[in-house]
């Protein structure tokens, strides 16, 4: 039992000792596939960093890429995680704000048109529901109105204070602000979209138009009685015209028998 025990406690060691060896080399991989970001951006990408940067932050980034490369094969080379963790923060945290940057400088103009389009829609919905949403009063498509507006103030209140910052600095603003911007916006106009239209109104019928009616239902019951008893009488008519036909034959029976009668006589 106690080899046993020492065996699985030797077991355990030894896989702590693989997961930490993986960890490290983990650490270390993140910090050199950084490094080499670095460098290749600067040099694929000098174009556009170079309109949101400085000379002076793309030389020292440069020189934070550089030195920690050389670290990496001096110092670094028997570093812990911990200290591989705190070299992959102090190579990121400049470099991705100049990164940040270089992407909002397309993604922003792009959010800002796609919000005033949504504001445009929203616009053109309010115009058309004044025909054919009737239960939406004018007060709450005003009140849409009035969001769109207050939108559009922070796109004007935004695009100012963009202006008066170098492209170098942290924008006023991120594309991913705009479309918060429309939520409650959006949300009110599902709300009426969803209000029921009103039900039609109830015709009531005058004393005039019940009397009318009522005349007429009645001429139309009589007019129905008059075809019934003329179809019946006509059913009748018809029966009784065999009966006269039968007895004309009988009648010419008995005179043909008579008169049979009277050639024996005088035969005799």
């Amino acid at each position: 039992a106690e080899i046993m025990a020492e065996s699985v406690a030797k077991l355990k060691e030894l896989a702590q000792r693989d997961h930490e060896r993986m960890m490290l080399e983990e650490a270390r991989n993140k910090v050199e596939s950084y490094i080499y970001k670095i460098k290749n951006k600067l040099v694929d990408d000098e174009e556009e960093i170079g309109k949101v940067s400085t000379e002076e932050q793309r030389a020292a980034l440069s020189k934070l890429s550089e030195d920690a490369e050389e670290w990496m094969y001096e110092d670094g080379y028997d570093a812990d995680i911990a200290t591989f963790e705190d070299k992959y923060v102090e190579l990121s945290t400049p470099a991705e704000m100049i990164f940040f940057r270089m992407a909002e400088s397309t993604a922003r103009p792009e959010a800002i048109k796609d919000l005033r389009a949504k504001l445009n829609k929203v616009e053109d919905l309010m115009t058309k529901w004044e025909t054919t949403m009737p239960q939406v009063t004018e007060e709450e498509r005003t009140d849409v109105l009035g969001k769109v507006e207050e939108v559009r103030k922070w796109i004007a209140d935004k695009e100012d204070a963009q202006a008066l910052l170098k492209a170098s600095e942290d924008a006023a603003f991120v594309s991913v602000d705009c479309p918060l911007q429309t939520k409650s916006l959006e949300a009110l106009v599902a709300r009426l979209n969803r209000k029921p239209k009103p039900k039609p109104p109830k015709v009531e019928k005058n004393e005039t138009e019940a009397t009318n009616e009522t005349d007429a239902t009645n001429e139309t019951d009589a007019t129905e009685a008059t075809n019934e008893t003329q179809t019946g009488g006509e059913a009748t008519g018809t029966n009784e015209e065999p009966a006269s036909t039968t007895g004309e034959e009988e009648t010419a029976k008995a005179d043909d028998t008579s008169e049979s009668s009277t050639e024996e006589k005088v035969g005799e």
